[in-house]
């Protein structure tokens, strides 16, 4: 992995911690070191394929959660 690329890597790393705790998103960017929101923005939908918002929308229970499947009742 090139030197860029992992410290972008845990840039975003250090960017999900801090969506996570609930930090503004303005606050995520600037501790995180990118030079934007934008910037984080770009990247973030990049690298995780939802952008820090969604991200943070979501509850921590569901980030790493794989998707329910439907259940079925049981056949009587």
């Amino acid at each position: 992995m090139p030197p860029h690329a992992y410290l972008e890597s845990v840039r975003i790393r250090h960017a999900q911690a801090l969506l996570t705790a609930g930090v503004p998103l303005v606050q995520v960017a600037l501790d995180s070191g990118f030079s934007s929101q934008s910037h984080l923005t770009n990247r973030f939908k990049r690298v995780l394929g939802v952008t820090p918002g969604q991200y943070a929308q979501r509850g921590p229970a569901r980030r790493g959660a794989p998707p329910s499947l439907p259940t079925r009742s049981p056949s009587r």
